[in-house]
């Protein structure tokens, strides 16, 4: 009877410290939040979406936005570019954020912008090469 006992107990702790090596899943930390608790990232004031170029205070990016349209929820804008990269061409490099191609000097990147109280919401559609293709697929 004791032998049994001892069994018993035995493989509870044994099942306890696989628990307990292996993790349970819950409490602890994932590996996303291990990540950001070893290598805290600071926080940026702002990146061009053309050619990632951190912004500082005060610099800001060109675009064009246009009057929303009666009924809509969303305006569209047309992004030229940063100081580094626009108007100087050759300074760096605009890449489609969607397509991954060169912009060129005469072209853009067309965003929607959804304003909600306090905070503007940028959904960028692609650049003017490949957004103009992909509206006219869609068309046919």
């Amino acid at each position: 009877m004791v032998e049994l006992a001892i069994g018993a107990v035995s493989a509870v702790v044994v099942a306890a410290l696989v628990i307990l090596l292996l993790g349970s899943g819950k409490g602890g930390h994932s590996k996303k939040t291990q990540t950001k608790l070893t290598h805290p990232q600071t926080k940026r004031e702002r990146q061009c979406p053309l050619c990632s170029a951190d912004l500082a205070k005060g610099q800001s990016i060109r675009s064009v936005l246009y009057p929303k349209s009666q009924g809509a929820p969303d305006r569209l804008m047309e992004i030229k570019g940063c100081p580094y990269c626009y108007p100087a061409p050759g300074k760096r490099k605009r890449i489609c954020p969607v397509c991954g191609k060169e912009v060129p000097y005469d072209g853009d990147v067309i965003a929607r912008v959804f304003d909600s109280g306090e905070r503007r919401h940028v959904h960028v559609l692609g650049c003017s090469d490949c957004y103009r293709r992909k509206k006219d697929t869609e068309k046919n």
